[in-house]
């Protein structure tokens, strides 16, 4: 098959799974033609036949059009760095849509996602819109080109002389469908991601009623990753079930990410995220209800989420005050350290 059929044949599959592309100049990354239009509307399959196929040099995908996301490993000539962020995201086995970049020190993996992604949660790469990025774990960098940026996909020449390449057998279908949550737990896992400040002066009472989405202790959770936490306390093989994650070697530690919880089979405990942490400081002596212990698990849940402006203080009652921010009520806490 000549290079010009390959490239036509290519173009024809990734519109046909739902993504928009772009004809690239010859030894170049830049596409022929303005695709500013192809950020946010879908091709018609007449967009895709009238681009200068003939004349171009690659291909490349546009994130964000139908869920397409990309993750792209920077400086990183091995491709071990992958099996880490493929084993979290738990796509099927032998996953089709891992690609050799042309320079032979970066690799690509497709997902798809139809979720948006919550502000915040990681952090946007400078001058590039909906491009997040972070030092990686024994490469420079990891981007995930989340929407309005597009890849140079195979099988297109680089500048280098090199060609971008599909790992294994060419996928025969669309990438995986993978939540938001997911994602992003991946990416964390396999770079070193800055847990970003979450905002303060949000006050709630906990016990009694129900609580406010923008409630600091329920904030804190959401921003606290379990799996990076547990990581750095229990190292071993990380397994993916579903929606559930097992560190293996460690007596059988069930994390939830979705949901903020865990367990510990072996000693048949667990709980949210402060007992996570409680639990890695006190092991099975963590006792939720003892006061000192949970300002204790509070105080490095939060440096660990990078959450600010959290400092438990003695009410003098029968409750902890958690104060927030200057000016703000406080949460109360009850005696025991339920937060609900």
């Amino acid at each position: 098959m000549s290079f010009l059929t390959e490239l036509r044949e290519s173009a024809r599959f990734y519109h046909a799974n739902g993504a928009n592309v772009l004809a690239i100049e010859p030894g170049t990354k830049k596409p022929f033609r303005s695709w500013k239009e192809w950020q946010t509307a879908r091709q018609t399959f007449a967009d895709v036949r009238e681009q200068p196929w003939r004349w171009a040099g690659g291909i490349a995908i546009v994130s964000g059009i139908s869920g397409w996301r990309g993750f792209d490993f920077d400086q990183c000539p091995s491709p071990e760095v992958v099996t880490p962020l493929l084993a979290v995201l738990g796509p099927p086995a032998e996953y089709p849509w891992v690609v050799k970049s042309g320079s032979g020190r970066g690799w690509h993996v497709w997902v798809r996602c139809a979720d948006d992604l919550s502000t915040g949660l990681l952090t946007l790469k400078d001058r590039e819109r909906g491009v997040y990025t972070a030092p990686g774990q024994g490469f420079d960098h990891l981007e995930l080109r989340w929407a309005g940026s597009y890849t140079i996909a195979p099988p297109s020449g680089h500048p280098s002389g090199g060609s971008y390449q599909f790992v294994g057998d060419h996928p025969s279908d669309a990438p995986a469908l993978i939540s938001a949550d997911r994602i992003v737990a991946a990416f964390r896992a396999v770079t070193n991601a800055q847990q970003p400040a979450t905002p303060a002066g949000f006050t709630v009472r906990v016990r009694g009623i129900e609580r406010r989405r923008a409630d600091r202790l329920a904030l804190l959770k959401a921003a606290f990753d379990l799996l990076a936490f547990a990581q750095e306390h229990w190292p071993g093989k990380v397994l993916v079930e579903g929606e559930e994650i097992r560190i293996r070697r460690q007596g059988g530690l069930l994390l939830k990410p979705r949901t903020g919880l865990w367990y510990c089979f072996a000693d048949e405990i667990g709980g949210d995220a402060i007992d996570l942490v409680g639990y890695a400081r006190y092991g099975t002596a963590w006792n939720r209800r003892d006061k000192a212990m949970f300002k204790a698990a509070l105080y490095e849940a939060a440096a660990f989420a990078g959450v600010t402006g959290i400092v438990p203080e003695k009410s003098g009652g029968q409750r902890i005050q958690i104060q927030i921010a200057e000016g703000s009520r406080p949460i109360e806490e009850s005696e025991s350290g339920t937060s609900g």
